[in-house]
């Protein structure tokens, strides 16, 4: 595809082939694979010696710093400077190679939909040497690129001031769609562009729950319908002019988002459990995609628990010492509104009584020791009644079944009842009436 014009180039091309590297693959925008490879860096002696030289032969491209105090670099190449590391939003960061064993992996990125081909220099835009092998990005000034030569400096210089050549450059520019991915409510509407290509037609198509309101244009605006909640997309065919009848053709990647809100979902997980148990309830969603259109959750329950807590997948629940029906509840939001579920669970086993609530004279705490693990068996119950500033009223220690507590001498009023069994701590509501 490329032809190799100076003999110079050849040298620029084929001079790292004897150096070791690491295979590190990267992919397009729109998700291809691309073969690449990170190989060892150069000496400090000898990337200032490249630095120097070619200072001396290009006076008028300005050098820009890599790494260190230098430009020559092994770590990456031009392909992977112009089409990975800049468009990736690293710039330097994430250093590759693409290229290394066949010098035509670049072409993925022209050919997969990531980018199309313009009749003339575009910024920001990317350009490729027919002649030499080469790819640059293009820059705010006309006829000024960016690009790395093989190992040796990264240049800011004009178009024609390089030792690739000056025939055949091609022009490319991303088919990336602009515009928020975040949740979009029914009813309302959203913008998106790409690329504005002179000349050049669009052909936009969306999603379910959605409608376009107008094409044709490198920016379009979208209506999300009145009820529709689930995942949906968005994508545009840009046919760009060449000169003459020829057309460059590519389709961009789909754009997600989440219209509406979240979707209807369960509640699975452990619907039995024993006193003083543990267990998990996982959120499933209709549509068995995690997460989708949620951005929180929040877990309650009501019963016979002693603790829940969860993040948006999952609750871990305690089960208490009381037996009873109870109900885990996930909350699921997002910024267009909410949607409630629930699973129920039986606690069976027993652990303790409380009775009468509310009580007159005497409150009775009842201990069932057999049906509680054997380890907790052998503890012993600790007591703490409070009342509504927390200030402890009554203490008791005791290893027996059965204990009661003299509310004569409090006034009638709401009191916090706290069980401490071994390291379980439980709390009750108790009404101490007349």
């Amino acid at each position: 595809m490329k032809i190799i014009v100076l003999t110079f180039t050849i040298v620029l091309l084929n001079s790292y082939l004897l150096l070791s590297q690491q295979r590190a693959d990267v992919k397009t925008p729109k998700g291809s694979n691309v073969i690449a490879y990170i190989p060892d860096e150069m000496s400090s002696g000898n990337r200032a010696y490249w630095d120097s030289y070619f200072e001396s032969a290009y006076p008028n491209a300005e050098q820009i710093n890599t790494y260190g105090s230098y430009s020559s670099s092994n770590k990456f190449n031009c392909h992977g400077y112009a089409w990975h590391m800049v468009e990736s939003g690293s710039n330097l960061n994430d250093p590759r190679w693409i290229g290394y064993y066949y010098t035509t992996r670049e072409d993925i990125y022209m050919s997969d939909g990531s980018y199309v081909q313009v009749a003339n220099e575009m910024y920001p835009g990317k350009v490729s040497w027919s002649s030499g092998d080469h790819s640059a990005i293009t820059t705010s000034q006309s006829g000024v690129f960016k690009s790395k030569w093989n190992k040796y400096p990264l240049f800011e210089h004009d178009w024609n001031d390089t030792p690739y050549g000056t025939n055949n450059l091609k022009y490319y520019v991303s088919t990336n769609i602009n515009g928020s991915s975040s949740v979009l409510c029914n009813y309302s509407t959203r913008t998106f562009t790409t690329s504005n290509i002179p000349g050049a037609s669009y052909s936009w198509s969306v999603g379910s729950g959605l409608t376009l309101n107008n094409n044709g244009n490198y920016s379009t605006t979208v209506t999300a319908s009145s009820s529709y909640k689930g995942n949906t997309w968005i994508k545009v065919t840009i046919t760009s002019p060449l000169g003459g009848s020829n057309n460059d053709i590519k389709t961009s990647k789909n754009k997600t988002f989440w219209v509406g809100k979240p979707s209807d979902f369960t509640i699975t997980g452990s619907q039995e459990l024993i006193t003083g148990e543990s267990g998990i309830a996982i959120l499933h969603y209709s549509d068995n995609l995690w997460k989708t259109g949620v951005s929180n959750v929040t877990w309650s329950y009501t019963g016979p628990l002693s603790y829940i807590n969860g993040d948006i997948y999952k609750a871990r629940c305690n089960a208490g010492y009381s037996s009873g029906l109870g109900f885990i509840y996930a909350l699921a939001t997002n910024t267009c509104g909410q949607r409630e579920n629930r699973m129920s669970f039986e606690v069976t086993g027993g652990g303790y009584n409380i009775y009468p609530n509310p009580a007159k004279d005497i409150l009775t705490v009842e201990i069932e020791h057999d049906k509680m693990s054997k380890e907790m068996q052998t503890k012993e119950v600790e007591i703490r009644l409070y009342d509504k500033l927390m200030i402890m009223r009554k203490h008791k220690v005791f290893k027996g079944n059965l204990i009661r507590l003299n509310l004569n001498d409090l006034k009638p009023d709401v009191y916090i009842l706290q069980l401490k069994i071994g390291d379980e701590i439980f709390e009750e509501k108790i009404m101490h009436s007349y």
